[in-house]
């Protein structure tokens, strides 16, 4: 990109410190910013609380249509591991993880109709 003489090597060395300082100034930024999320505490949440949401969610399921099941599913698991095999008859399911958060917990077992399960992006 540089062609000697086209920019003063003054100008150009000036502007690369420039440019050294703010990736310095941003890398600490990340570093902060990751120590502040890492900080970031997840309250317990009970045995109970847990039974509670899944006795509701046994309900809703049995009561939902099949769109709102789907979307209740949708809601709750957010990855699913296959393993491969040779054919399609022979996968099997290697690991479910499930997608949830304390604060959903709690909006869930507030939840009367499945409509209003929505997943957070």
């Amino acid at each position: 990109m540089f062609e000697k003489g086209s920019i003063p090597e003054n100008i150009l060395e000036l502007r690369i410190q420039q440019l050294q300082n703010d990736e310095n100034s941003l890398k600490m930024k990340q570093e902060s910013i990751i120590q502040e999320v890492d900080s970031v505490c997840t309250p317990a949440i009970s045995t109970e609380h847990v039974r509670s949401i899944l006795s509701n969610f046994k309900r809703l399921f049995a009561d939902a249509s099949f769109e709102q099941k789907k979307r209740l599913i949708h809601a709750l698991v957010k990855n699913v591991e296959i393993i491969h095999d040779d054919t399609t008859n022979t996968r099997k399911i290697g690991r479910i993880q499930l997608y949830f958060e304390p604060e959903e917990f709690q909006a869930l077992s507030n939840v009367k109709p499945v409509s209003t399960v929505h997943r957070k992006e």
